[in-house]
């Protein structure tokens, strides 16, 4: 389904159930005389993109997927091949929950929260 660097997101690995990404453009205002005021479009704000999933890391997983993916700018690839660029994470938020005796997590549920790396 997408791939973030070397950390896969599909049916096998940490799957994910909603990816929201919004887009917005910068518009300013230009005073005219005499004139309504007039708007211009001065460019894109920075695309980011939200995913939300869970992992289940007794199940073919481990508990290192959502490893450090913080240090560095990542190649986000989508299923399709689409090369969606660089992009850095933000903020990468986990929950662990329903726990083994020897306190390992059966389910974590993740968001990421991603921006573009220009």
């Amino acid at each position: 389904m997408l791939a973030l660097a070397r950390y896969r997101f599909g049916v096998w690995h940490a799957t994910y159930h909603q990816l929201q990404r919004p887009d917005s453009w910068r518009w300013s205002k230009q005073q005219r005389i005499g004139a309504a005021v007039e708007q211009h479009c001065t460019g894109r704000i920075p695309t980011s993109i939200s995913l939300a999933g869970v992992v289940f890391p007794t199940f073919r997983v481990g508990l290192n997927l959502l490893g450090d993916m913080r240090a560095t700018p990542l190649r986000l690839v989508a299923g399709n091949g689409n090369d969606m660029g660089r992009w850095v994470i933000v903020p990468l938020t986990k929950k662990q929950a329903i726990f083994l005796p020897a306190g390992v997590p059966k389910k974590i549920t993740f968001t990421i929260n991603r921006r573009q790396y220009n």
